[in-house]
C-alpha cells in the first residue's frame, strides 16, 4: 500500500519531468526558430547582395545606352542600343524574380529592414514594367530605322505609323512606373536603396516628355510627310533676342515640300519680303491678345504676340499665302535652341566662313551679329545659319530616331510648336505639348499660370536676359482659398563696356537704348483674382485684363545693365485650387530656372 507521501513524491517527480520535457521542447523550438531565422536572414542577405549586384550592373548598362543615344554627330548604332536594351531587360527580370516571392514579402513586415525591403520590391517592379513597356518600341524603331538607311534622304513615311501603337504603350507603362516610384515612402529607407530610387524617379520623369510629344506625333507623321499626297510645311523661326509672348519675333520663314517621305527646302523669306497691309491678314480675336489686335495681325514680327499658337499659325499661313500664293498644310515654329539641339546631332557647320556649333550658336547668332553687322547682314546671316541647320537636318534621315529623342522635350518647354490645316491632324496635335502655350496652360486646368514677356523697345537685348521664376503658395485666406505668389527675378547681362549700335537697340518707346524693357503679363486660371504687383518690394500699378477668359495682370518692367529686378504678382487661386500649381513662361534665349510649390486650403 502506497503512502500519501510516496504518491506526492511521484507526482512531483512527474511534474518536474514534464516541465523538463517542455523546457527541452521550448529550447528545441527556439533553436529551430533561431536556425530558421539565421537561414532566412542569410537567404535575405544573399538576395539583397544579388539585387544590389544586378541593380549596379543594370545602371552601368543604362549609362552605356544613354551614351549611345545622346545627341552626337556620330551615326546612331541601333544594334548596340538593342543589345543594351536586352541587357537591361535581363537584369530587370532577374531583380524582379529575386524580390517577388513570399519570403521576401514576409520579411517586409520586419522592423527596421522591412521598409527598405518593401521599397526595393516596389521599385524593381516599377522598373520591370518600364523596361517591358519600352522593349517592343525599340524593336519596331529598329525596323523603321533600317528602312531609313536604304536612302539617306528618304523617310518611309508609312513605316512611321507602325511606331505609333508601341509608343503609346511605352508611354503608358512609363507613366505607371513613374507614379509607382514617386509614391514609395523613403523616410525609413536606407540611403543605399533610396538613392537608386531617386535616380529611377528622375530618369523616368526625364524621358516622359519625349514620349508625350512623340507618341501622338507618330500617329500623324506619315500624312504630314506626304505619304498620301504632297504637303507644304512652313517652318517659322522665332528670334527670342526680341521677345514676344509666344517666343520671339518671327522674321525668317522656310517652305519645305514633303512628298512620300522626301523633304525638300523649296523657298524662304524674311520679314522685309512681306507687304504691310491696311488691316490684319487674318482674323485676330480680341480675346486672344493683350492690346491691339491690329498690331498682331498687320506686322509679320508680331505673329507670336499671343500665346495661342493656332492663331499665330493661321497668321503665318496667311502671310505666306500673300507672299507666294501657296497655302501651307502645316506650320512648325522653332527657335535657336532647336537649331542648337540639331547641331548636337548633325555636328558643327561652316556658314559664311563662320564655324557654328551647338555651344556657340547663341553668341554667334543672337549676340555678336547685332554688334558688328548691318541690319541686312544680320538678317541674312540669321537666315543662312537657320537654312544650313534645317538642310542638315533634312539630309539626316538616318538620324531621325536620335533627332526625335533630342527634340521631343523641347515641345514641353515651348520651343517647338506645330499646327496642321487638316482638322483630323490638328485634333491629335491639340492633345500634345506641341499645340502651344495656351494649349499647355489649358491642360493644367485650375492650377495653370504663365509669365509672358513682350519686348517694348525694338531691341535685340533680350538675348542677355537671365530669369529665375517661381510660383509659390502664400497664406490661406479666411474664405478657404489659397493665395499664390508669382515672382520673377530678372537681370540684364548687356555688356556695359561695349557701345550698342542703334540697329541693335533703337530705344523705341522712350526707353534708354541699353535697357531691357518688357511688358510682363501674368496669366491665371479662370476664377482666380489678381491682387497686386510689387517691384523690388515697392507696390506698383498693375493693369488688369483678360485673355482667353483668364484674368491677367500686366505691367512694364525695366532692367538696366548689371541690374537685377525682383518682380512679384499675387493672385487669389480659384476655389479648391492651389495645391499643385504649374508655371509656364515665354521661352527665353537661356532656359529660366523655375520653382513651384503649393498648399491645400479649405
Amino acid at each position: 500500500m502506497t503512502s500519501s507521501a510516496e504518491r506526492g513524491g511521484r507526482a512531483r517527480r512527474g511534474s518536474a519531468a514534464r516541465r523538463l520535457g517542455a523546457a527541452r521542447l521550448v529550447r528545441r523550438g527556439a533553436l529551430l526558430l533561431a536556425g530558421a531565422l539565421v537561414v532566412t536572414g542569410a537567404w535575405l542577405g544573399v538576395r539583397v547582395v544579388l539585387v544590389h549586384q544586378e541593380l549596379t550592373a543594370l545602371l552601368a548598362v543604362a549609362d552605356r545606352a544613354r551614351e549611345i543615344v545622346r545627341p552626337s554627330a556620330e551615326p546612331l548604332d541601333l544594334e548596340r542600343v538593342l543589345a543594351e536594351a536586352d541587357a537591361v531587360s535581363r537584369h530587370a527580370a532577374s531583380i524582379v524574380s529575386l524580390t517577388d516571392d513570399p519570403v521576401w514579402r514576409t520579411a517586409e513586415a520586419l522592423p527596421l529592414a522591412g521598409s527598405t525591403l518593401h521599397a526595393t520590391r516596389l521599385g524593381v517592379q516599377a522598373l520591370g514594367e518600364a523596361v517591358d513597356g519600352a522593349r517592343p518600341l525599340l524593336s519596331v524603331t529598329a525596323e523603321v530605322a533600317a528602312s531609313l538607311r536604304l536612302d539617306g534622304e528618304h523617310i518611309d513615311a508609312r513605316a512611321l505609323s507602325r511606331v505609333g501603337e508601341p509608343l503609346l504603350s511605352a508611354r503608358a507603362a512609363l507613366i505607371r512606373a513613374h507614379a509607382a516610384v514617386a509614391a514609395i515612402d523613403r523616410d525609413s529607407v536606407i540611403p543605399r536603396v533610396a538613392r537608386p530610387l531617386d535616380r529611377l524617379e528622375a530618369e523616368l520623369a526625364a524621358v516622359l516628355p519625349v514620349f508625350s510629344s512623340l507618341a501622338p506625333a507618330a500617329q500623324i507623321a506619315g500624312a504630314m510627310l506626304g505619304a498620301d499626297e504632297p504637303r507644304l510645311i512652313l517652318v517659322m523661326l522665332q528670334n527670342n533676342a526680341e521677345l514676344r509672348m509666344g517666343g520671339g519675333i518671327t522674321g525668317t520663314f522656310f517652305a519645305v515640300r514633303a512628298r512620300e517621305g522626301r523633304l525638300e527646302l523649296v523657298g524662304h523669306a524674311d520679314s522685309s519680303a512681306f507687304p504691310t497691309p491696311d488691316g490684319p491678314v487674318a482674323a485676330v480675336p480680341d480675346a486672344l491678345v493683350i492690346g491691339s489686335p491690329s498690331k498682331v495681325g498687320r506686322f509679320v514680327p508680331n505673329i507670336t504676340m499671343t500665346p495661342d499658337f493656332p492663331l499665330s499659325a493661321s497668321l503665318a499661313s496667311a502671310w505666306w499665302r500673300l507672299h507666294s500664293g501657296l497655302t501651307p498644310d502645316a506650320v512648325v515654329s522653332i527657335d535657336p535652341s532647336v537649331l542648337a539641339t540639331v547641331l548636337e546631332v548633325v555636328g558643327p557647320l561652316d556658314v559664311d566662313g563662320v564655324r557654328v556649333d551647338a555651344v556657340n550658336l547663341v553668341d554667334t547668332l543672337l549676340r555678336a551679329p547685332y554688334l558688328t553687322l548691318s541690319h541686312d547682314d544680320q538678317t541674312g546671316f540669321f537666315r543662312d545659319v537657320s537654312e544650313a541647320v534645317i538642310e542638315a537636318a533634312l539630309d539626316s534621315a538616318t538620324e531621325l530616331p536620335r533627332l526625335a529623342a533630342a527634340l521631343g522635350p523641347l515641345a514641353e518647354r515651348g520651343r517647338i510648336s506645330v499646327w496642321s490645316a487638316h482638322p483630323e491632324e490638328q485634333a491629335v496635335i491639340a492633345r500634345t505639348p506641341a499645340a502651344g502655350m495656351l494649349a499647355r496652360l489649358s491642360r493644367a486646368g485650375d492650377e495653370g499660370y504663365a509669365l509672358l514677356f513682350d519686348n517694348l523697345t525694338g531691341s535685340k537685348l533680350d538675348a542677355y536676359l537671365d530669369a529665375r521664376l517661381a510660383l509659390e503658395a502664400g497664406a490661406c485666406r479666411p474664405d478657404g482659398r489659397a493665395q499664390l505668389v508669382l515672382t520673377a527675378s530678372l537681370s540684364s547681362g548687356v555688356p556695359q563696356s561695349v557701345e550698342i549700335p542703334w540697329r541693335a537697340a533703337p530705344g523705341f518707346g522712350g526707353f534708354a537704348r541699353e535697357d531691357v524693357a518688357l511688358r510682363v503679363t501674368a496669366l491665371a486660371p479662370a476664377g482666380a483674382v489678381p491682387e497686386g504687383a510689387w517691384i523690388d518690394g515697392e507696390p506698383v500699378r498693375m493693369m488688369r485684363d483678360e485673355l482667353d477668359g483668364r484674368p491677367a495682370g500686366v505691367l512694364p518692367v525695366v532692367v538696366r545693365p548689371g541690374q537685377r529686378v525682383e518682380l512679384e504678382l499675387r493672385f487669389t487661386a480659384p476655389p479648391g485650387a492651389g495645391d499643385d500649381p504649374v508655371l509656364l513662361h515665354t521661352p527665353l534665349v537661356a532656359d529660366a530656372d523655375v520653382a513651384t510649390s503649393g498648399t491645400r486650403c479649405g
